[in-house]
């Protein structure tokens, strides 16, 4: 495992037992607002890197449709965003959606607290996720910059010829 992903695991296994521990107290409503913006965020980065995607290799777009095999480069580093994106979105919609059947049933009620905390320890990793999909989505631009530096590179080279 390289250096970088350890660092950023242990850093994100304090952050969700700190945010465990100090989200036992904290409403379900605020957590709740707290999570809509987790998944509006989301929201916008999913269609950046998708328009990203569109624009920068469109090639994608036809071996996806044409069903034909092609090199695209950096793919990984453009879909990632998108399946942090995606995954944060469907987490959200999900709690949402079954947060008020929660409050039905007994047994969840009477460890709310515990719930509670997973439910902000769950926020602040998606939070730490969304964070990184942010940088990601900074990639395209260093792309198309470097491919413009090739270009220009390129243009002096023919016109030395």
């Amino acid at each position: 495992m390289k250096f970088k992903t350890i660092i950023l695991s242990i850093i994100t296994i304090i952050v969700a037992v700190v945010a465990f521990s100090l989200g036992r107290s904290i409403p379900i409503s605020s957590q709740l607002i707290a999570l809509e913006s987790l998944r509006n965020t989301s929201a916008i980065i999913f269609g950046i890197m998708g328009a990203w995607i569109a624009i920068i290799q469109p090639e994608l777009l036809k071996v996806a449709y044409d069903g034909k095999s092609g090199k695209v480069e950096n793919f990984d580093r453009l879909s990632k965003p998108l399946l942090y994106s995606t995954l944060i979105i469907i987490f959200s919609l999900l709690v949402s959606v079954f947060s008020p059947l929660f409050y039905q049933i007994n047994y969840l009620i009477l460890h709310k607290e515990i719930l509670r905390g997973f439910l902000f320890s769950s926020i602040a990793i998606q939070t730490i996720l969304l964070i990184w999909s942010l940088m990601l989505s900074l990639f395209p631009l260093s792309f198309v910059r470097d491919k413009i530096q090739e270009a220009e590179i390129d243009k002096q080279i023919d016109s030395r010829n």
